[in-house]
């Protein structure tokens, strides 16, 4: 009798048929899955890109988008009054680079931004030939390099590096600020952000590392 007839509790010998992912190789499962994974998190980093703006972040592309100013567009105003010896008292300190830019503060961290309030410039803490700046409470002072504004500890690790000795900048009648316990390394702006580095003799750094005193 040809074929075979299959009852309740008969053996089929036929091999089972597998779904699709019991065909797929399980690496493969698995780099899919990661995929996904990868894809979510780049989409969750986007919305918070987008939804928690960086205000340094801002004010950066707000400065490359302004460094190569149109024909016929007026750069930002500078201060009114025009440049004096630095003192103790209320300064701006506007960069030569990028006029009309002041030394200021965002989110405690040194930058340079436009319609800055003045700076209270007193006797250097940890040399009284130099000097050390202060917005309200807070001290500029380098940390990693990189300048902030913090309240005062009153170390002498502190005090050192909250300051700064002027000497003449890149253009008459400016001012570079050089950090009193890291000497080779002076006040120094990278696009908005304020850092003590080290002269690479070029131009561009002597102008970017020379500040214009107003009185505040």
């Amino acid at each position: 009798m040809s074929g075979t007839v299959y009852g309740k509790g008969a053996h089929d010998p036929r091999p089972p048929r597998n779904g699709l992912f019991h065909r797929v190789h399980p690496g493969v499962t698995a780099a899919v899955a990661l995929g996904m994974v990868a894809a979510f998190a780049l989409g969750w980093l986007v919305w918070r890109g987008v939804s928690e703006p960086d205000p340094l972040r801002d004010l950066n592309e707000a400065a490359a988008q302004s460094a190569a100013p149109v024909a016929g567009t007026p750069s930002a105003a500078p201060p009114s009054e025009g440049p004096v010896e630095l003192a103790t008292g209320s300064y701006e300190l506007e960069s030569v680079a990028s006029p009309g830019s002041l030394v200021s503060s965002v989110d405690d961290l040194a930058v340079i931004t436009a319609n800055a309030p003045a700076l209270e410039v007193v006797e250097g803490l940890a040399d009284a030939a130099c000097f050390t700046f202060r917005s309200g409470d807070r001290y500029m002072r380098h940390s990693g390099y990189r300048l902030r504004f913090d309240p005062l500890d009153d170390s002498d690790l502190f005090r050192q590096d909250a300051t700064f000795c002027p000497e003449e900048g890149a253009a008459p009648g400016t001012v570079t600020l050089r950090s009193v316990n890291y000497p080779t390394h002076v006040v120094h702006h990278r696009n908005i952000e304020l850092w003590i580095d080290e002269s690479d003799n070029s131009d561009d750094f002597a102008e970017s590392s020379s500040f214009t005193v107003h009185r505040g």
